[in-house]
């Protein structure tokens, strides 16, 4: 069985202190990506075997990459903690 899934919209929200409401809009396919300004950090689909799609991110939040399969749609994203910041900070939930 096939099945076809359509969003309307991809976002994500995510800031320190969560607000309602707060939510930016992503990308759901290759060529809105590169019309929005992200660009392209892997030249194939397989990464090393480290993880499976093309990784494109955004210049002014690069702690968001997201990853498209060979079709072009979006198939997943990652969210990245520079190494730094997480010594020096510590998040208590």
């Amino acid at each position: 069985m096939n099945f076809i899934f359509k969003f309307a919209y991809f976002s994500v929200t995510w800031w320190p202190y969560p607000k309602e409401g707060f939510y930016s809009q992503l990308p759901r396919n290759k060529f809105d990506a590169k019309f929005q300004g992200w660009f392209q950090t892997s030249s194939d689909c397989t990464n090393r075997g480290r993880f499976s799609g093309f990784r494109f991110v955004y210049p002014a939040d690069p702690g968001v990459a997201l990853l498209f399969d060979t079709e072009g749609h979006v198939a997943g994203i990652q969210a990245m903690v520079n190494r730094h910041f997480k010594k020096l900070h510590q998040f208590h939930c």
